[in-house]
């Protein structure tokens, strides 16, 4: 018996058609409609690609004329009073509007530092060092403050 056959018999048998195994055409429209929006993607990620590469090159032009951050510390001194000594090297006074003494990080008494990021940032341990939140509330007020929010809402 040959394949042919057989298979005429297994139809018989069964009663019906055997499946077809072919896959049904894709609608033209359709088929279309997802090239246009693949290129249409293809053409934003190549425009973001040339963006960034163009940001990349004007930083790295400008960049390079920036000074360095070990000279910009060493370059950074605080006001310090003036101070009047005597012949005999006795200090007669000092004068100045802001009387600033520099001191080391590590002299600082830990309740001053404490103090400090209570006053200016009381989620300082809660965020790696920006924190969103405090941006986009910032934002937010700015927004609200300039009349932007009044004049977008009903």
């Amino acid at each position: 018996m040959t394949k042919r056959s057989d298979r005429a018999t297994q139809v018989s048998r069964a009663g019906s058609r055997p499946r077809s195994r072919r896959i049904p055409p894709r609608s033209s429209f359709k088929k279309r409609v997802k090239t246009v929006l693949a290129l249409a993607f293809l053409l934003a990620e190549t425009a973001i690609a040339v963006v960034f590469v163009a940001f990349l090159s004007f930083f790295g032009r400008f960049s390079a004329q920036l000074p360095n951050l070990e000279s910009i510390t060493n370059d950074v001194s605080a006001p310090v009073a003036t101070t009047i000594w005597s012949q005999d090297g006795m200090l007669l006074g000092s004068l100045a509007v802001e009387n600033r003494q520099p001191l080391p990080v590590d002299k600082i008494p830990k309740n001053v530092a404490n103090a400090t990021i209570a006053i200016e940032d009381h989620r300082f341990y809660e965020h790696p060092g920006v924190d969103l939140q405090g941006l986009v509330r910032s934002a937010w007020v700015t927004c609200a403050a300039s009349g932007f929010a009044r004049e977008r809402a009903p």
